[in-house]
């Protein structure tokens, strides 16, 4: 399915669509092209230069170009050849252009561009391998050839012989035929070993295209199986990421939770102390008032005495009680 199938787009626009993402692999794929082949000629032209400023000097005046922007073309050559992709240049597909320009070569684009030089290499070893086979039988092949020629001709003389000496006596005849005959039976062998060694020579090839196709299918595999635990390892992080957001999110509001708890009871406390302190001040001032209505001045130290005796022997006995 295209990718932009799923969109929810006209047919006609699709298909502009399509159009366009081809036009635009086509120049992407030559745009990194060009970046690599630039790279090399000022990889070239810095070594004319030598060190120093002249390559920079001749960079900037000469071509116009960022000193960052020439170094980063330079890097993005060097490991083009590192990578053998000068040698293998179709090893290259449209997901890697992005790699190139970057200048990037992270080692997952490393890791695809190997296992692709592995297989194409193992798929022309066992083509050249095959192609030796095949030269090898096809040597045979020739040899077996000409010894069938030879045998023709062999034959025909002696037939012809044979046909000159029909009228000589019978035992003349009978040598002449037999020759003929051990002549056709050679005739005959080397007909069947050069069809044996066409045959096999046939199979071989045979086989080699096979192992070529399949290595080609196996690097196609290996980059999809690449691709897929690409997207999966994407998934995992984005999986731990959600799960870490989750997790901060609910230690936050439990935190939050239990502060507003603490924060509450510590209003309440300090509530209800505010509380008992305005009790207990209206409760003394009421005492104090009700002391000295009923004592006289002379009474009320002794009157205020007595009441505070009386509340420490209480605190006293609701001490004793709370402990036991």
């Amino acid at each position: 399915m295209s990718s932009v199938s799923v969109l929810n787009v006209k047919p006609e626009v699709q298909s502009e669509l399509e159009n366009l993402a081809a036009s635009i692999v086509v120049k992407l794929r030559e745009a990194g092209s060009r970046v690599v082949s630039i790279g090399l000629d000022l990889y070239k032209a810095k070594r004319l230069l030598g060190p120093g400023k002249g390559f920079e000097m001749w960079v900037s005046g000469r071509l116009g170009l960022s000193i960052a922007t020439a170094y980063r073309w330079i890097q993005a050559a060097e490991g083009f050849k590192t990578l053998r992709l000068d040698e293998r240049p179709d090893l290259l597909d449209e997901t890697d252009v992005a790699e190139i320009l970057s200048v990037s070569f992270p080692q997952g684009f490393r890791n695809r561009i190997a296992s692709r030089v592995k297989a194409l290499d193992e798929a022309e070893a066992v083509g050249k391998e095959a192609e030796e086979t095949v030269k090898a039988e096809v040597r045979k092949l020739a040899k077996a050839t000409d010894a069938l020629k030879e045998a023709e001709a062999e034959f025909t003389k002696a037939q012809a012989k044979a046909d000159k000496i029909t009228e000589e006596p019978s035992g003349v005849v009978d040598v002449a035929k037999t020759k003929v005959l051990r002549i056709r039976t050679a005739l005959d062998a080397a007909k069947t070993e050069a069809a044996r060694v066409k045959a096999e020579a046939m199979t071989k090839v045979q086989n080699a295209k096979a192992q070529a196709k399949a290595a080609r299918e196996g690097v196609s595999k290996a980059q999809a199986e690449a691709e897929a635990a690409k997207v999966q390892t994407e998934a995992a992080k984005a999986d731990v990421q959600t799960e870490a957001k989750a997790s901060i999110q609910g230690v936050k509001a439990k935190a939050k939770a239990e502060a507003d708890t603490k924060a509450q009871a510590r209003t309440e406390a300090s509530n209800k102390a505010q509380g008992w302190e305005v009790f207990l001040s209206q409760w003394m001032n009421t005492l104090e008032a009700k002391i000295k209505e009923t004592f006289p001045v002379e009474r009320q130290a002794e009157a205020f005495k007595i009441i505070g005796n009386m509340l420490l022997a209480k605190a006293q006995t609701l001490k004793v009680a709370k402990a036991a």
